[in-house]
């Protein structure tokens, strides 16, 4: 097997860990946000609340951006978002900044999460799927959960 396939598949997976991340980051660290910016818990719930509010807003667009541009493209588009926002979201000044850098953080995920059907179809056998499933910490986190 073509071993660009498992390069490609770890690093989308990677870009997929970053974006969820990028989504949580304020929920174990709640006290201390609304500490440093004086808000509450629903303004802090907000940051966590932009992102699946994003994905839907640009779920079709985006979609027709990856029929149109390819994979590549929209991984890449979709990491900058996170990478250049994701770093802003440190030196936010206000709690306004921190939102609009985690609402521009959350635009990038989209873009990874809708790519990957466009690629189906090259990506490795289902056997070994399974098995970079089975050992992914994604399984461990499941059975934990459901624990």
């Amino acid at each position: 097997m073509n071993s660009y396939r498992w390069v490609v598949l770890a690093m989308y997976i990677l870009a997929g860990i970053v974006s969820q991340i990028m989504w949580i980051t304020f929920s174990p660290i709640l006290p201390i946000v609304e500490e440093i910016y004086s808000v509450g818990d629903a303004e802090v719930g907000l940051l966590s609340a932009v992102f699946p509010i994003v994905f839907i807003v640009l779920a079709l667009p985006v979609g027709y951006y990856v029929d149109r541009r390819g994979f590549r493209k929209a991984v890449l588009l979709g990491s900058a978002f996170f990478a250049v926002f994701g770093l802003l979201r440190a030196f936010a000044a206000t709690f306004e900044m921190l939102l609009a850098f985690q609402t521009l953080t959350a635009v990038g995920q989209p873009f990874i999460f809708n790519s990957i059907l466009s690629r189906a179809g090259s990506l490795p056998r289902r056997q070994d799927l399974q098995l970079v499933w089975g050992a992914s910490p994604f399984s461990y986190e499941q059975l934990s959960a459901s624990a």
